[in-house]
C-alpha cells in the first residue's frame, strides 16, 4: 500500500492489485467529497442499478456489448472542470466570466478535493457521479439514435449493452455512431472487447442472463453461491467460528446483492441457508444473530 498526501488531513491509500489501482480517500477527505457529492452532483444524476440494466435486454435477439477503454484516466481536466461548472455554479458562463470572480477559485478548489494529478480516482465516491455527468449528453444522444433503429440501449459506468428484436446489422449501426461520438469526446472502446451475441446462445449483462423475459442470476452463480454459503457456515457446528466472523460483512453483501438482483432466487438461497442452520442445529449460534436477521422477513412470508 501507498499513500498519496495532499495535507495532514487528505490523503489517499493506494491499493493495486493487479488489475486496476483503487485509491481510498482518508476518512476528512471522504467527508468533504460525500458533501460536494450530496449537494452539486447527486440531485442531477439518478444511476440504473444492476437489475435495471440488464432488464432494458431481455427476450431480445441479438446482444451487443462494449466498453470505454480505461474510461476514468480518459476523462481530461477541462472536462472535469467544465462538470463542476456547469453543476456546481450552473449560471456560470465561462465566455462572459469575470476574471477575478471568486467562482474560478472555487471551481479550483473543489477540482482539487474531487481528482488526483488531474483524474478521477477510483475510489472517490464524487468520481463515478462526475462521469456519469460527462456522459448524460451522450446517453440521450444514443437512446434518440437508437429509438429510430428500433435497438434499446443502456450503460453501467463504462459498460455499454444494446439490443434488438431486428437484424445483427442493426447494431453495426449503432456501433459505429458510438465510436464517432466517443472519438469526438476523446474516449476509446477496447474493440477487441466488442461483443455480438445472438439469442440462441448465452446472453449476459453485468453477469446476469437475459435470455428470457426478466434477468436472472446464471446457474453457475447460483451453485457458487450454495458452495460459498455451506462452506462458510457448516464449520461452525465445530466451532470453526473466526474465519465465518471474518467473511460476515461479505457474505451479508452477497445475500443483499442476491435480492436486489433475483427475488426467485433469494427465496430459494434463504430457505436454503435457513435450512443449513437447521440442519446443524446452529440457529441460535449468537454469531448468526445478523445473517438470521437478513433471512427473517423471508422465513417468514
Amino acid at each position: 500500500m501507498e499513500r498519496i498526501e495532499l495535507t495532514p488531513w487528505f490523503y489517499y491509500d493506494i491499493y493495486n492489485n493487479g488489475k486496476r489501482t483503487i485509491h481510498i480517500p482518508s476518512p476528512e477527505l471522504k467527508k468533504v467529497q460525500r458533501l460536494i457529492l450530496r449537494k452539486y452532483f447527486k440531485p442531477y444524476w439518478h444511476s440504473q442499478g444492476v437489475k435495471e440494466t440488464a432488464s432494458v435486454h431481455c427476450n431480445k435477439k441479438w446482444l451487443m456489448k462494449l466498453d470505454i477503454k480505461d474510461f476514468f484516466n480518459s476523462i481530461t481536466e477541462e472536462q472535469i472542470k467544465d462538470i463542476i461548472k456547469r453543476y456546481v455554479f450552473a449560471e456560470y458562463n465561462p465566455i462572459i466570466a469575470d476574471p477575478h470572480d471568486r467562482r474560478i477559485s472555487d471551481v479550483e478548489q473543489i477540482f482539487s478535493i474531487c481528482t488526483i494529478n488531474g483524474n478521477l480516482p477510483t475510489g472517490a465516491p464524487t468520481s463515478p457521479y462526475i462521469a456519469n455527468l460527462l456522459l448524460a449528453e451522450f446517453d440521450v444522444h444514443m437512446e434518440e439514435y437508437c429509438r429510430t433503429y428500433d435497438v434499446y440501449y443502456s450503460r453501467y459506468m463504462d459498460d455499454l449493452f444494446f439490443s434488438t428484436y431486428g437484424p445483427q446489422y442493426l447494431l453495426s449501426l449503432v456501433e459505429l455512431e458510438v465510436l464517432r461520438r466517443f472519438k469526438e469526446m476523446g474516449f476509446g472502446v477496447n474493440v477487441d472487447k466488442i461483443k455480438y451475441i445472438s439469442s440462441n446462445k448465452r446472453q449476459q449483462v453485468l453477469g446476469l442472463g437475459v435470455n428470457n423475459k426478466k434477468p436472472v442470476l446464471t446457474k453457475e452463480d447460483k451453485r457458487k453461491y450454495r458452495a460459498y454459503f455451506y462452506n462458510l457456515i457448516s464449520p461452525v457446528q465445530f466451532n470453526k467460528i473466526k474465519n465465518y466472523k471474518e467473511h460476515e460483512k461479505e457474505l451479508l453483501g452477497h445475500i443483499a446483492y442476491i435480492k436486489s438482483v433475483d427475488d426467485e432466487f433469494f427465496v430459494r438461497i434463504t430457505f436454503y441457508i435457513f435450512n443449513l442452520l437447521v440442519r446443524f442445529n446452529i440457529q441460535r449460534k449468537p454469531c448468526f444473530k445478523k445473517l438470521m436477521k437478513s433471512i427473517e422477513y423471508n422465513k417468514g412470508n
